[in-house]
């Protein structure tokens, strides 16, 4: 008979990206201290990680990302069935929708049971933010404020989401901020690793990316500012994969863009020596675990103005930030790296020493373990 304390983690899709990280990292430093279940829809990359750890997930049905009005209270039920079988002592919800359903599954479980689960949520970035319909934001913002309400305790890993979440009601004393943290990546060598991306050896200038090719990343904005480059002697690599591979392929063949699409490498993070010049024109994040990567690595960063970029990155000392959706400002900042090397080298030197001292893994952790037990 087990005394520890369960964590139950609550989340969306259980393919592998940023917060799918974030719970994996959570789980896997803390399954020692916790006993700790895993609940998301599908069987994905993140349920393979986990299983593998020896920690135990938990499949959701009728769980998905959009919006279906039919399935919801269907999710609701399948979330409250989870919570009577696990009986945690802590629910994690990351995710705007699923936060909203499983803080008010929560709630309901709390009212009919002595023993009280305390919920945590953490905000990976406001879905509200995103560049959609109005009834679609007007949804998410509803959803994110109800989760804000029910939950104990709510962990920002955006300053500027936090800003945001001021103008809502009720929920700055329950607001912490923690920023994604990660361990130190073993790179692969510059001159392997551009073997291993190009299939050959290259001396010239390299901009990459690592992302989820969906439209979140703006990806078209960075094919698109090919157009505007007067520099010959570049290429660029797209590591990822998603929904929006066809139509940057299109794209790149329509401007002969200089771009290699790689799809998905297993630990990815190790190849970004290669590059140069690291590019993410993101048109809304949380705060990017690939930029905290790209900082160790010691590479010049160039992204938007989005979510919690700017609290990584300060333009001009540690990076460059440009406005998202514009590919002509991509475009200079691109070419002003091309013409400084020295620029490249000190802002890569700057942002790596920024994330080795204020975005370590352990810091992340000890940081939520604090808030667990408050």
């Amino acid at each position: 008979m087990t005394n520890k304390k369960k964590i139950l983690y609550v989340i969306t899709k259980s393919n592998w990206g940023g917060a799918q990280r974030y719970v994996f990292d959570l789980a896997q430093k803390l399954k020692d201290e916790y006993e700790i279940t895993v609940a998301s829809s599908g069987n994905g990359i993140l349920f393979d990680k986990l299983l593998a750890e020896g920690i135990k997930t938990i499949s959701i049905p009728f769980l998905g990302r959009d919006i279906k009005i039919w399935d919801e209270p269907k999710v609701l039920l399948e979330i409250l069935k989870i919570l009577r079988q696990e009986k945690p002592d802590i629910v994690h919800l990351n995710g705007p929708k699923v936060a909203g359903i499983g803080a008010v599954a929560s709630r309901i479980y709390n009212f009919s049971n002595k023993n009280k689960i305390r919920i945590i949520q953490t905000i990976h970035g406001f879905s509200f933010m995103e560049p959609r319909s109005f009834i679609w934001r007007a949804i998410m913002w509803l959803a994110s404020y109800i989760s804000l309400i029910l939950t104990h305790k709510n962990i920002f890993v955006s300053k500027k989401d936090i800003q945001l979440s001021k103008q809502m009601y009720f929920i700055s004393e329950k607001t912490t901020y923690i920023p994604n943290g990660i361990t130190p990546i073993n790179f692969i060598s510059k001159d392997e690793s551009r073997i291993k991306l190009l299939g050959n050896e290259y001396d010239g200038i390299l901009i990459g990316t690592i992302a989820e090719l969906n439209h979140n990343k703006g990806l078209e904005f960075l094919i698109n500012s090919f157009s505007y480059l007067k520099d010959e002697n570049i290429k660029s690599v797209i590591i990822g994969d998603g929904e929006k591979l066809e139509e940057l392929r299109k794209l790149k063949i329509k401007l002969n863009a200089p771009i290699i699409f790689t799809g998905t490498l297993p630990i990815a993070g190790e190849y970004l020596k290669a590059f140069d010049i690291f590019i993410l024109p993101s048109l809304k994040e949380g705060l990017p675990y690939v930029l905290i990567e790209a900082g160790f690595a010691g590479l010049p960063v160039i992204s938007t103005t989005v979510g919690g970029i700017p609290n990584l990155i300060e333009s001009g000392v540690s990076g460059t930030l440009v406005p998202p959706k514009d590919p002509k400002a991509l475009a200079f900042a691109i070419e002003l790296y091309l013409q400084d090397p020295s620029l490249r080298e000190m802002h890569g030197r700057k942002l790596k020493e920024i994330v080795e001292g204020n975005f370590s893994l352990d810091q992340m952790v000890e940081k939520t373990r604090i808030t667990y037990s408050r």
